[in-house]
């Protein structure tokens, strides 16, 4: 993973680093972290997604606001609005 979130990116660069010694039999078992590099680490990754989430958002909002603008669209199918469009039958549910 490369970004441009330094404290994220040295910490994933150690965290591969100490796997592969871990698999390669080279690393004595322990590993050993900066509270503040975790914490700023973490920080970076909660900007990240928090941006990831503001652009989902930022795409999702045109078509929700397209969905509940009334009117016509390609996924509204038409009716004029007579009991028959809707399927049901004014007799049975009491109209005239």
């Amino acid at each position: 993973m490369v970004s441009q979130a330094p404290e994220l990116n040295e910490l994933l660069v150690m965290l591969r680093q100490a796997r592969g010694d871990l698999e390669a039999g080279t690393l004595g078992g322990t590993l050993s972290f900066s509270r503040a590099k975790l914490a700023r680490a973490r920080a970076e990754l909660a900007a990240m997604i928090r941006r990831g989430e503001e652009a989902d958002a930022a795409r999702l909002v045109p078509r929700a606001a397209q969905a509940a603008l009334p009117g016509p669209s390609a996924e509204t199918p038409r009716h004029d609005g007579g009991d028959a469009a809707l399927g049901t039958d004014a007799a049975a549910l009491g109209g005239p």
